[in-house]
C-alpha cells in the first residue's frame, strides 16, 4: 500500500465536494449528536476572544454557522459577524439557522479561506472552530486572516487535540485507516493536522501573529444517543464518512465493526461519555 499525494488543486476540489455533500447532513451532527462538543468548543473560543459591542468579527470556516451565531449577540447592537465557508451547503445551513434564530447582524458568504475577498484591516477579531486543519493550505489561510485583521485585532481558533485524546473521532478514523488501500497519515491535512505539540503555535507565528498562546482544554462530551451519533457521523461527518468510503466495499462491514469497537469502552447502553481535548490558539496583529 502507498500514500498518494494530491495536488493542491485536486485536493481543494475534492475537499469542497466532500464537505458540500457532508454539509447537507452536517447540521444534524454539529447541532445534534455532537452538540455538546460543538458548544464547548464555541464557548471556549468566545471566552478567550472577549468580543465586545460594535466589533466586526470574521468566522473562518463557519460550517453551519458556528461560532458566528453564538458570537452575534456579543457584538450587538452595533457590531456584526461575517461567516465564510467554501462549501455551498454549509452556507445554506448557516443562513437558515440565522433566520430561524432571528439573528440580523450575521451574514454568511461562500469563500476560500486562502483567498479572502475582503480589504486589508477589515475586522477587529477572527474566530474559528475546527476549520484551519481542513484547508488546502492552512498556513496561507492564517496569513490571509492576519491580513484582514485590523492592527490590534486577534484570532482565536479552536482545533482538535491529539487523535488519542479524542477517541470519539480519532479512534474510528484510526481503525478505518487500517483497511484503506491507500492510507494517509492521520495528522496530514485533516482534523488532527495541528494536534502535535508546538505545531499550532509555530504555524501562527510563521503567519505573522504576535504574542501567540495555545490553550489546552480537556473535556468530557456526552452523546445521549450513540446510534444516532454514529449514523450522523457516517452521513455528515466528512472525516469518518471519507475514511469509511475509502475502504474496499467487501471489507466495509468489517472495518465499521472495528471502528465501533474502538469506541466501545466509552459506551453504556446507547449513551456515550467520551474524553475530548480542544486546543485553542490565540494570536494578535501588531
Amino acid at each position: 500500500m502507498r500514500h498518494v499525494e494530491l495536488s493542491d488543486e485536486d485536493y481543494r476540489r475534492t475537499r469542497r465536494q466532500e464537505w458540500d455533500e457532508a454539509g447537507k447532513r452536517y447540521d444534524k451532527l454539529a447541532t445534534g449528536a455532537l452538540a455538546d462538543l460543538s458548544a464547548q468548543a464555541a464557548a471556549k473560543v468566545l471566552e478567550i476572544a472577549r468580543l465586545r459591542d460594535g466589533e466586526t468579527v470574521l468566522d473562518v470556516g463557519t460550517g453551519p454557522g458556528s461560532p458566528a451565531l453564538e458570537a452575534a449577540p456579543l457584538v450587538s447592537p452595533n457590531g456584526k459577524v461575517v461567516g465564510i465557508d467554501f462549501a455551498p451547503s454549509m452556507i445554506v445551513a448557516a443562513r437558515r439557522r440565522a433566520a430561524e434564530r432571528g439573528v440580523r447582524n450575521a451574514e454568511f458568504m461562500e469563500m476560500e479561506a486562502e483567498q479572502l475577498g475582503f480589504p486589508d484591516n477589515s475586522f477587529d477579531a477572527a474566530i474559528s472552530r475546527y476549520a484551519y486543519p481542513h484547508f488546502t493550505n492552512a498556513r496561507l489561510a492564517l496569513k490571509e486572516t492576519l491580513r484582514v485583521l485590523r492592527p490590534g485585532g486577534r484570532l482565536v481558533a479552536a482545533m482538535h487535540g491529539a487523535a488519542q485524546s479524542n477517541p470519539y473521532f480519532g479512534g474510528p478514523i484510526a481503525a478505518l485507516t487500517r483497511y484503506h488501500d491507500v492510507p494517509s497519515p492521520i495528522t496530514e491535512r485533516g482534523p488532527f493536522a495541528f494536534s502535535e505539540p508546538g505545531s499550532l503555535e509555530a504555524a501562527m507565528k510563521s503567519a505573522g501573529f504576535a504574542d501567540v498562546a495555545v490553550h489546552v482544554h480537556d473535556a468530557t462530551i456526552v452523546v445521549d444517543d450513540f446510534d444516532q451519533y454514529w449514523t450522523a457521523q457516517k452521513a455528515g461527518g466528512a472525516g469518518i464518512r471519507r475514511a469509511l468510503a475509502k475502504v474496499p466495499e467487501d471489507r466495509r462491514a468489517e472495518a465499521e465493526a472495528a471502528a465501533l469497537a474502538s469506541m466501545q469502552q466509552y459506551v453504556t447502553g446507547n449513551r456515550a461519555a467520551f474524553p475530548a481535548q480542544i486546543i485553542v490558539g490565540v494570536g494578535w496583529k501588531r
